[in-house]
């Protein structure tokens, strides 16, 4: 039994049946009136649609600006690593190349020294 008729049946007795119905009628009016409301406020299949469009859309946007970015860090790294590469090469060759000449300088020396020791 709906409430409607609950309160028609519990009111009748009291008020009358026409009083009672215009009562439970504008009742269930204000009451229809509000689900009304309540339903205007929901989204349609269309809505979130649109929105899940709009959203997917935005989402390929940034992936598509943030690989970029990506890109563009990556080859700006590559470009710093091979530069600090050519430096650190350089600067070890620099530095095997002064070891060399200490030990040919050393052996030279080495060497005069065993000739003017065995003269004497």
């Amino acid at each position: 039994m709906s409430s409607s008729i609950r309160l028609y049946e519990m009111l009748k007795t009291k008020w009358g049946d026409k009083d009672v119905q215009e009562f439970v009628e504008i009742l269930d009016k204000r009451e229809e009136d509000r689900v009304q409301g309540k339903v205007a406020h929901l989204a349609t299949k269309e809505d979130l649609t649109k929105e899940i469009a709009n959203l997917r859309a935005d989402l390929m946007k940034d992936n598509s600006t943030l690989r970029a970015d990506l890109s563009k860090d990556i080859n700006t790294l590559r470009t710093d690593l091979t530069y600090a590469n050519s430096a650190l090469r350089a600067d070890m060759l620099n530095k095997i190349s002064q070891a060399s000449l200490a030990q040919l300088i050393a052996i030279v020396g080495t060497i005069v020294t065993i000739v003017l020791m065995l003269r004497k």
